[in-house]
């Protein structure tokens, strides 16, 4: 059974009771009627206390009224009617009294005189009318007046108290209707007593109107134990307990251990107007008695509450409700022209009664928030339910951009399930209908409606190709931008990559312009060719309504201009963006078309005379227009053409044939043929996917034309300009600026040619010979003549080649020496054929000999070089060889034989003046032309087109050459007495020869040195002076101051140019022949050739030659060591670091001049101890032959001729060339250089002439 409990201070939340009190049992002091005031015990002071306190409170209270939607609510979720039952707040009530008068007792309420009534026992009394003034809110007011008796002392103590009343009550706690605000329980506060309450006068009201829709709630507020029950009656339509229909119909689903009996039963439907709930266990519950009523048809109504028991008990009352709530959002506010999400539209949302249209709630969201405010009110209602009708408006200049979802949610306590309209996971665009069951409201329900309003959204995606181009930009370099079309305008623009400037952005519905900026391409950094609108795509997303109109505006070339995209509500919709890199594909190509307008391959011929088409195509194939600056060099095409005036065409490369020039084409060609580099400039703009074409002529000079130049062809000096090579037709066609290739080359398979290369066919006729041209040679002394065919290009066919030497000049002064010993660099009588590699072919093109030791295709015994033969009808000696046809492969034919200077020609009749020997200082010249097939002419010395030499001057003539033939096919020499020649060698392990160099002697040693310096000494007792030879001319021995006697000393004047000789010479010239004054000639000794500036006729380079030293004996002391070493063919040279002075200086004889017997296997014509003719001091008429390989020569030796004494040292190591086994070490004969880059044609043509310029061993 529960005792009596504590009273807690009634201003205190705290609660009436916890468990160390709850079963204290502490009467309160009461003041009898008409008791004298007589000083209080110290019970009655802690009455009194608590009468001041709430004596306190009431002067800050009026009846029961409370601010705006005074609802006192639960904690949603703790109860079935949390959210939907009000709480009606008795904070202040008090059944307290209190004496007011001074000197007779005066009794009065606490809470005001208005109170006052009978009853009263002590300090506490009944309390009639207490006004109850509620205010739910939405302009609902609950008003009633409260009545509380007793029927004893502790029956009249009732004070308002707090949720929970005390620990062991269920209601409050444990998670039972937690929460609620105030003091709504009406609370004993002394034991065993009856106290009924009694809610009378009833009314709810709205704007003066009395409503019906609503109940009102009883429930036990503290627990009823045992001895201890509750009664409650109702004037209105009867009792249900709460909830109304309680699960499965179960007690303990409903109330739990609150009543052990209770009436009406706990599963009854039927309202009743009486119930009851008796205790039975004490201690804590497991549910609380809760009942509703509803008022009746008419008039007001009442409630009473009767608790009985010896127990401290206690009840509450409340309003059965139902809630209602409407609440609007937008998920985003539509972007303005700035791109700023500021769009006004209002979204408001209400809530109103179907029956008389009553609004009863509103919410709105303003101009500028996302969500409004919940728009909510308490409703009561009856038990038959509330129909409403909810309703949202979007106001605004773009409110009809925005598409609305509605959702609904509806709670059911009796049940406790949520039901959702149109479902939980689906919305509807309107609201539900004012007549659908979901939005009638019952009892304790809650109701709310969400309409969440969103604007269509627009994505601008941006993707970027940059494919194989150089381009680096990405998404972040384009502006994106989408324009709505009428006002307001709407836009959304930002770069393709800030996402939160162009992705799902809220735009108005209507028509947008969709644009883009992309990079400038005229800045520097950027791509310079600019990018592609390529293509946009707009597609609607996942949820999205229906794509709008959609266009796009095509540009050039199928691009993408511009955008239209229709925007309309409900829309989500992406717009990608793509770009492509605009890629430069300009390609630029030659071709050439012969007269007919038939294409000429490359490498076909082109003839001579023949009028030829060129045609430049410039193709844009890529996607950007390309400025065009080309040059089109023609310095390797005018050498060999000429240029049609006016033949410049330009065209759109549609044209079949050579085209009439086309109206503004867009390029413009600049002629600049008359320089030293002659050119074509091409300038302007091809725009993508066209063709220019330009075209010209040129007319291919005759082979005889300029023959001379164009076989020499020109080096360039810088790669500005292109190698002039003859006989070949090289047109280059280059971007301006860039460097012009070496040769043509060959295009990749498959792609353009960006050149020409064109063969004209052509071969060129020379004469040379060993030793060179204007050489001088002794007596017996042999001239090895070399006629070479050349063929200028590999295109060239030589077929019946026949050459024709004539001999008839020559034969004044030399006679025919088919048996003359060869020296190096020369080769045995025969036709010789060789490759571009100077290897030796026989007639069917197969490799013979070696390069360094040639065999002939057709040698001495085979009848094609035959004899000379005199022609009586012209007076003439020739040579004509039979007809031979040059291999494919080989490059040149060479002709060679031999003549002796000063001999009779063999079995050839006398042909010298008075017949007797050729005077000293004759010369003789030798001339040669050739054929071959008729269509095909030599470049010069034709024997169809060159007349006949003129050979009748003589040889001792001043000029006795035909200056009026070609110098290329004529040589002529010089017998001449009184001179010798002096050559260094080196002999040893020698140096490296790559397989790719020839020319340059033999691996046993080197040959053609030069840069060494020489001296002859007398000879003092087997010993060299140590002073240059005495009869070596000095300045002393001039003819004025000489008196014939050598010296010693003075100054040098032995070069080639003595003035002191010439001055000897002349002062004897003036006397009479044996006259005693006579003076002595003196000796010259120099260099001979180009190499240190000499001038010497024949340019023997490293030579060095004696003239006119007198007989005796002599030493030759070397001074310097040589630098470098000449080819074979005197046009290049390399260093010879190891090369070193001679050990020992050389002895050597010179012979008298008078004749002496011959001697020697060689050839017994030459050799002899007289006519000057040289020899080694202790190797007299031991003779060697200057051509031999160097390893088997000695120290020195003298040659068969006796003119030439060859030294030599060692090379103690094999020296690699200098720079490694390339070619770059090769240095040019003379001035200039040719680099090894140098290649094609003209180093071809060039290498197969083995013309000596200074170069082979001289007899």
């Amino acid at each position: 059974m529960e005792s009596e409990r504590d009273v807690d201070d009634v201003n205190s939340g705290a609660t009436l009771d916890s468990p160390s009190n709850s079963e204290a049992n502490e009467n309160i002091p009461t003041l009898e009627s008409g008791t004298e005031l007589e000083p209080q015990s110290p019970a009655l002071s802690e009455t009194e206390q608590l009468l001041q306190s709430l004596n306190q409170l009431n002067a800050t209270l009026s009846p029961l009224a409370v601010g705006d939607d005074n609802c006192n609510n639960a904690n949603p979720g703790t109860g079935a009617y949390a959210e939907t039952l009000c709480w009606l707040d008795f904070t202040g009530f008090t059944t307290a009294y209190r004496n007011v008068g001074s000197w007779l007792p005066n009794w009065q309420s606490v809470m005001g005189s208005q109170y006052t009534a009978g009853g009263r026992i002590g300090n506490w009394g009944n309390i009639q009318n207490y006004e109850v003034n509620m205010d739910l809110g939405g302009g609902y007011v609950l008003r009633a007046d409260l009545d509380v008796t007793g029927n004893n002392n502790a029956g009249k103590q009732v004070v308002a108290n707090s949720f929970p009343t005390w620990s062991g009550a269920f209601l409050g706690n444990r998670n039972f209707y937690s929460g609620v605000g105030g003091r709504p329980a009406l609370y004993q506060t002394g034991n065993g007593g009856d106290t009924s309450l009694t809610l009378k006068n009833i009314e709810l009201e709205r704007d003066g109107t009395l409503l019906r829709d609503y109940s009102i709630v009883v429930a036990d507020a503290e627990s009823t134990d045992t001895n201890e029950s509750i009664d409650w009656t109702t004037t209105g339509e009867g009792f249900r307990w709460l909830p109304n229909t309680p699960p499965g119909g179960s007690k303990l689903n409903v109330m739990g251990n609150a009543c052990s009996t209770a009436s009406p039963a706990w599963n009854s439907s039927t309202p009743t107007a009486q119930a009851s709930c008796k205790g039975g266990a004490s201690g804590n519950k497991t549910g609380t008695a809760m009942l509703a009523t509803a008022p009746p048809s008419t008039g007001s109504f009442q409630i009473t509450q009767q608790m009985k028991g010896n127990g401290l008990q206690g009840v509450a009352f409340g309003v059965i409700i139902a809630r209602a709530a409407v609440q609007t959002s937008v998920t985003d506010r539509i972007v303005n022209s700035s791109n700023q999400a500021a769009d006004q539209t209002n979204f408001s949302g209400t809530i109103l009664q179907t029956i008389g249209n009553t609004q009863i709630a509103t919410t709105e969201t303003g101009t500028n928030a996302l969500q409004s405010p919940e728009g909510t009110s308490a409703l009561p209602v009856s038990t038959l339910g509330t129909q409403l009708r909810f309703t949202s408006v979007a106001s605004g200049s773009l409110a009809s951009s925005y598409r609305s979802a509605w959702r609904c949610e509806r709670t059911n306590p009796a049940n406790g399930t949520t039901s959702y309209w149109p479902s939980q996971t689906t919305t509807s665009p309107t609201p539900p209908a004012p007549s659908d069951p979901f939005t009638l409201l019952s009892v304790g329900q809650y109701l709310k409606c969400n309409i969440e309003y969103t604007p269509p959204y627009l994505t601008l995606l941006k993707e970027v190709d940059n494919g194989a181009t150089a381009a680096t930009h990405t998404a972040a370099d384009f502006t994106l931008q989408a324009t709505r079309q009428v006002s307001p305008v709407s836009m959304i623009r930002g770069p393709g990559n800030q996402a939160a400037a162009v992705t799902k952005r809220a735009v108005a519905t209507g028509q947008y312009a969709l644009q883009e900026n992309g990079p400038n391409p005229e800045t520097q950094g950027n791509w310079p060719y600019g990018y592609d609108w390529a293509n946009l795509v707009c597609a609607p997303q996942p949820g999205s309504t229906a794509l709008g109109a959609f266009a796009l505006t095509s540009g050039q070339d199928g691009t993408v201009a511009a955008g239209s995209l229709q925007i309309n509500p409900g829309n989500n919709i992406v717009c990608t963006y793509r770009n492509v890199a605009r890629e430069p594909q300009l390609e630029a190509e030659k071709e050439v078309f012969d007269a007919s307008g038939n294409v000429v391959d490359r490498d076909s011929v082109v003839n001579a005379n023949e009028t030829i088409s060129y045609k430049l195509t410039f193709r844009n194939s890529g996607t950007a227009a390309m400025e065009l600056d080309y040059r089109d060099y023609l310095g390797d095409v005018l050498d060999d053409a000429q240029f049609v005036t006016n033949s410049v065409r330009i065209s759109n490369g549609e044209e079949t044939a050579y085209p009439n020039h086309m109206d503004d084409p867009g390029i413009v060609v600049t002629e600049q043929l008359n320089q030293l580099n002659p050119q074509l400039g091409i300038t302007g703009t091809v725009q993508r996917a066209q063709t220019r074409t330009v075209w010209f002529r040129v007319t291919v000079l005759s082979n005889q034309d300029n023959a001379g130049p164009r076989q020499e062809g020109i080096v360039r000096s810088s790669d500005e300009a292109p190698n002039q090579v003859g006989y070949m037709l090289s047109n280059y066609l280059l971007p301006a600026g860039s460097p012009v290739p070496q040769a043509c080359p060959e295009p990749a398979p498959g792609e353009p040619s960006s050149c020409t290369q064109h063969p004209v066919p052509a071969w060129s006729v020379a004469k040379d010979s060993r030793p060179a041209d204007g050489a001088r040679l002794h007596k017996g002394g042999n001239t090895h003549y070399q006629i070479i065919a050349t063929k200028m290009n590999a295109a060239t066919p030589l077929e019946d080649l026949v050459f024709e030497d004539d001999l008839t000049h020559v034969f004044k002064t030399a006679g025919w020496a088919p048996g003359a010993a060869v020296p190096g660099g020369a080769l045995k009588r025969g036709i010789y054929f060789f490759d571009e590699n100077d290897q030796a072919l026989d007639a069917a093109g197969e490799p013979v000999g070696t390069v360094a030791v040639p065999v002939a295709a057709f040698d001495e015994n085979s009848g094609y070089v035959p004899e000379p033969t005199f022609h009586v009808d012209t007076g003439r000696w020739i040579i004509r060889s039979l007809p031979v046809t040059l291999p494919v492969n080989a490059v040149r034919a060479e002709m060679w034989f031999a003549v002796e200077a000063g001999q009779l020609p063999a079995n050839i009749p006398s042909n010298w003046p008075e017949d007797s020997n050729p005077a000293f200082g004759s010369k003789y010249v030798n001339y040669v032309r050739a054929q071959a097939q008729d269509a095909l002419l030599p470049n010069q010395c034709s024997l169809a087109t060159t007349n006949a030499p003129n050979t009748g001057f003589s040889p001792t003539a001043p000029i006795p050459q035909d200056v009026d033939f070609p110098e290329a096919c004529r040589v002529i020499h010089q017998m001449s007495d009184n001179y010798f020649t002096i050559r260094k060698d080196a002999r040893g392990a020698g140096v490296e020869f790559p397989d790719s160099i020839s020319g340059w002697g033999d691996s046993t040693g080197l040959t053609n040195m030069v840069g060494h310096e020489f001296e002859i000494r007398d000879d003092q007792g087997g010993a060299p002076t140590d002073h240059p030879s005495v009869k070596l001319c000095r300045a002393e021995y001039n003819p004025t101051i000489w008196d014939g006697n050598f010296i010693s000393g003075g100054t040098p004047d032995w070069g080639e140019d003595s003035a002191t000789l010439a001055a000897i010479i002349a002062h004897n010239n003036t006397l009479p022949a044996g006259s005693p004054n006579e003076l002595p000639l003196c000796g010259l000794f120099y260099p001979q050739g180009t190499f240190s500036g000499q001038p010497h006729a024949g340019g023997q380079d490293g030579r060095w030659r004696s003239e006119y030293l007198s007989e005796g004996d002599y030493w030759l002391v070397e001074t310097k060591a040589p630098e470098l070493q000449i080819n074979n063919a005197g046009t290049e040279r390399r260093p010879v670091p190891g090369v070193q002075l001679l050990a020992q200086p050389i002895g050597f004889r010179v012979w008298p001049e008078a004749d002496a017997p011959y001697f020697g296997t060689q050839n017994p014509q030459q050799s002899m101890e007289g006519r000057g003719q040289l020899d080694i001091e202790g190797l007299e008429q031991d003779r060697c032959s200057p051509g031999a390989p160097v390893g088997e020569r000695p120290v020195a030796c003298v040659n068969p001729t006796g003119y030439l004494m060859i030294v030599q040292d060692v090379v103690p190591i094999t020296m690699p060339l200098t720079g490694g086994k390339g070619t770059t070490w090769l240095i040019v004969a003379g001035s200039g250089v040719i680099t090894a880059s140098v290649i094609g044609l003209w180093l071809w043509r060039r290498n197969q002439s083995r013309r000596i310029i200074g170069g082979e061993n001289p007899m």
